[in-house]
């Protein structure tokens, strides 16, 4: 899966989404609506437009969700359609949106394209989330959802280890299955066995530098254990039983 930051020029998501994802949009939404003497165009479009197809693709670095899109009204359709990305459960390892306009003429296709993320631009983490399967797309019409999908199976806990520093440091990360070694420059936010019972990690700073080092345990997003050091070369660690 890591492969896929390489810039292919076509390539599915992960095993089987791009496919998946095509039949559940091409079967959320209803058939073409009249037009209402109040004009909600919203609710028209929602249930006039189809999704045909959905090809999952990384492009120059940045994956993207490349739509087919059908107007089965009558009548030409203006509207915007987003998608949503949620990392982890309920997003907590990123939330990411992008939409379009689009214009169609009646009872024909135009093709479009949302972007859903830049491997680049994304933590550690999310990346390992992703590529684990731990997150949700969602597809929205004027902002009328018309498909929503969630992929993997929920762990009974998220748990990870943050270091914050604006400097060098190494140290130790590990569970009762056992330790590795980490390092890194600037702020870092590692995952951990979501099964651990016990998690332990450490981090020293590499240099002579004042500022604060600081490490912590995350549980589902939310801090568990946490200690700082100021001194020069100083180890933070810290334990903790989840």
């Amino acid at each position: 899966m890591a492969e896929q930051y390489s810039n292919p020029t076509r390539r599915r998501f992960l095993s089987g989404i791009g496919a998946s994802t095509a039949v559940a949009l091409s079967g959320c939404s209803g058939g073409p609506s009249s037009s209402s003497d109040d004009g909600n165009s919203e609710s028209q479009a929602a249930d006039a437009v189809q999704f045909l197809n959905n090809d999952i693709e990384t492009v120059g670095g940045v994956t993207q969700s490349q739509l087919t899109i059908e107007n089965t009204a009558e009548e030409a359709l203006d509207f915007t359609v987003s998608v949503n990305l949620l990392i982890g459960t309920d997003g907590i390892y990123g939330d990411l949106t992008d939409s379009a306009e689009v214009s169609i003429p009646a009872e024909e296709q135009a093709d479009t394209s949302l972007d859903l993320y830049d491997g680049d631009n994304l933590s550690r983490l999310a990346i390992h989330e992703i590529q684990n399967g731990y997150f949700s797309l969602a597809y929205a019409v004027d902002g009328t959802e018309v498909s929503f999908q969630e992929f993997g199976e929920k762990p009974r806990q998220y748990v990870s280890f943050k270091i914050r520093y604006d400097g060098e440091w190494s140290g130790a990360l590990g569970t009762e299955g056992g330790q590795r070694s980490i390092s890194g420059v600037g702020d870092s936010h590692l995952p951990v066995d979501n099964s651990a019972s016990i998690v332990s990690g450490n981090a020293q700073k590499r240099d002579t530098g004042s500022s604060a080092l600081t490490v912590q345990i995350l549980v589902d997003g939310d801090v568990v254990a946490e200690q700082s050091t100021t001194a020069e070369y100083g180890v933070a660690q810290v334990s903790e039983s989840i």
